[in-house]
């Protein structure tokens, strides 16, 4: 019982210090399967490259997967925009930048519809979840 105590509230710390690291980060889009939900989160400012003292503008983009309200992973992604948006990083919209970003982090991704299910069967399987992880034929 002690070990499922300090379990949790290890998982309470980082969730606080993930929370306050992310609380500049403007919300791009989410999406929930089950009790797990992902989103996507960006923040455009100016940052100091390690070994040049001007700051350059940049965007970081965060993948977040969360189950039941604690995250479970998080990835980030940051790209250096171009010199001339250091005046307007403030007003930077999000598609600007989409084009310099790859796969999950782009708008794109997120604005397509969650692929339907090709199931003729309403009620399938019910260890379907774990055979359908196979690949068997290619």
């Amino acid at each position: 019982m002690t070990y499922l105590l300090i379990l949790l509230a290890l998982l309470v710390c980082r969730e606080a210090r993930l929370r306050a690291m992310l609380r500049h980060h403007q919300p791009l889009g989410q999406r929930s399967t089950g009790p797990v939900h992902t989103a996507l989160l960006r923040h455009a400012s100016l940052q100091s490259s390690p070994g040049s003292p001007f700051p350059e503008p940049r965007e970081e983009r965060v993948l977040l997967w969360r189950l039941l309200g604690l995250t479970l992973h998080s990835r980030r992604c940051s790209v250096a925009l171009p010199a001339q948006w250091d005046a307007r990083i403030d007003n930077l919209g999000a598609e600007e930048s989409d084009a310099l970003f790859r796969g999950a982090y782009r708008l794109k991704e997120w604005a397509a519809p969650a692929p339907a299910r090709t199931t003729t069967n309403p009620r399938p399987h019910p260890a379907s979840w774990y055979w359908g992880s196979f690949h068997f034929f290619g």
